[in-house]
């Protein structure tokens, strides 16, 4: 059995990071036995917090060239 990351969202919630995972669950034989499932956690790691900002920071230049 493998879990394979589908999608990840982060989200500023009072002013902590969040971030909410979806993941699929995968057989031995390559079969997805579980869709759509969901977890989230409060970033509380000072190293990955300035990967997310970094993260927004590359969005935010994306937007203002537009």
């Amino acid at each position: 059995m493998s879990k394979k990351v589908t999608s990840i969202a982060l989200l500023n919630v009072n002013g902590m990071q969040k971030i909410c995972i979806t993941h699929s669950e995968i057989d031995e034989k390559g079969v997805i036995t579980e869709d759509n499932k969901r977890t989230s956690r409060v970033v509380v790691d000072d190293d990955v917090n300035s990967l997310i900002t970094k993260l927004y920071d590359f969005a935010q230049e994306i937007v203002d060239s537009e």
